[in-house]
């Protein structure tokens, strides 16, 4: 069974945020998850072979992003994951 799966260009033909939310969430549903997000991933998107999960994801997009942003964020439990240019995405695990 293959253990990665690659996604080119995914946020360019998701552009719409809440298609890329969902767009995650059925991945990590079926088990493929991304364990960081970087700037190249907005070329070439790298998904391991994990246990299925249900995540929202949250595709949020912040030019200047205040001094305390990712700690608030982080203290209602949402998880940092990446930032691709001006979008940062988070995700949260829950039942």
């Amino acid at each position: 069974m293959k253990h990665v799966k690659r996604a080119w260009f995914s946020p360019f033909i998701r552009v719409v945020p809440a298609d890329y939310e969902q767009w995650l969430e059925r991945l990590a549903l079926q088990g493929w998850n991304v364990d960081t997000i970087s700037q190249w991933d907005s070329i070439c998107m790298t998904f391991t072979r994990t246990q299925p999960r249900r995540y929202r994801y949250v595709f949020d997009v912040q030019l200047t992003p205040q001094r305390d942003y990712r700690d608030t964020y982080e203290q209602f439990g949402w998880q940092y994951v990446g930032q691709m240019a001006s979008v940062v995405i988070w995700r949260k695990e829950y039942a």
